[in-house]
């Protein structure tokens, strides 16, 4: 079975560390470096039956499990200074009737937040997500080796259709 849940890449405490470059939209390369934390928890959900007149005392009864990716990337300038892009991707993992999806959702001050989904095909990970509007486009390519240590990740992001960002990036388990 390939499910999202057996691959590498989505172990829970897994640490990568990412090197590579980052294609700024006037084309500009910069040298990149960072890493990947992959971290599971588990969130306390408010359960409420349809019957309960009582609004004011909801009921703690379930969890929901959710992967987070703790992007770190450090992109650096020719004059040798660096501009960071962070964030948290936030994933709901695969269940028993999808194991090769997943939906996600990033967070960007800059572009807004773009929700999509992980798909496992065989050792590679497709990701593909938007903003609400369509606008802003990212797709990616995760290859992990069979040794499941390395990994291959190719990314781009559009706006409008326009390319304005890509990536080539060497992912190393730590």
């Amino acid at each position: 079975m390939y499910s999202l849940s057996e691959s590498p890449f989505f172990a829970d405490g897994a640490v990568w560390s990412a090197e590579g470059q980052y294609v700024e939209e006037k084309g500009i390369v910069l040298p990149a470096h960072g890493s990947w934390r992959v971290r599971h928890r588990r969130l306390r959900q408010k359960d409420r039956s349809a019957d309960d007149e009582s609004l004011d005392t909801p009921s703690l009864s379930s969890s929901r499990l959710v992967w987070y990716i703790e992007a770190d990337l450090r992109l650096i300038t020719a004059q040798g200074d660096f501009g960071a892009m962070r964030g948290v991707i936030s994933v709901d993992p695969p269940t028993e009737k999808r194991p090769r999806d997943a939906w996600w959702e990033w967070s960007s001050p800059g572009i807004g937040t773009l929700g999509g989904r992980y798909t496992r095909v065989g050792d590679t990970i497709i990701s593909q997500g938007a903003t609400d509007d369509g606008v802003h486009v990212l797709t990616e390519c995760f290859l992990i080796s069979e040794s499941g240590a390395v990994g291959i990740v190719r990314g781009v992001l559009s706006r409008d259709g326009e390319t304005i960002a890509s990536w080539g990036l060497t992912l190393s388990l730590e």
